[in-house]
């Protein structure tokens, strides 16, 4: 059974990541699973995190911000608790007058 792939997984077929049958065997085997496409891809070791995200980048139009380069002010850290971080998966990055940008 094939299904036609659209969105993410669509867009690493046409850079060359993934080849359409491998695509439509993760996406399946996914499902199956019950882990997301992504999820799957990685844990599976078939197509790199980094060119996944750069896909991602590209498929949702949001750019890429690579958090090892950043080096963020412990004063603004401060400002969240770190339980609070966590579970929204969000890391403060700067601070202006009175707005803080996660």
């Amino acid at each position: 059974m094939s299904v036609a792939l659209n969105g993410l997984p669509k867009r690493l077929v046409s850079k060359g990541l993934l080849s359409e049958a491998a695509a439509q065997r993760a996406y399946f085997q996914a499902n199956s699973d019950g882990v997301s496409f992504v999820s799957y891809l990685m844990e599976h070791h078939i197509v790199d995190s980094q060119d996944i995200t750069s896909a991602a980048s590209a498929e949702f139009g949001i750019p890429l911000f690579d958090i090892k380069v950043f080096d963020p002010d412990p004063e603004v850290i401060k400002l969240i608790d770190e339980r609070l971080m966590l579970e929204l998966n969000a890391l403060p990055l700067l601070k202006r007058g009175k707005r803080l940008y996660v």
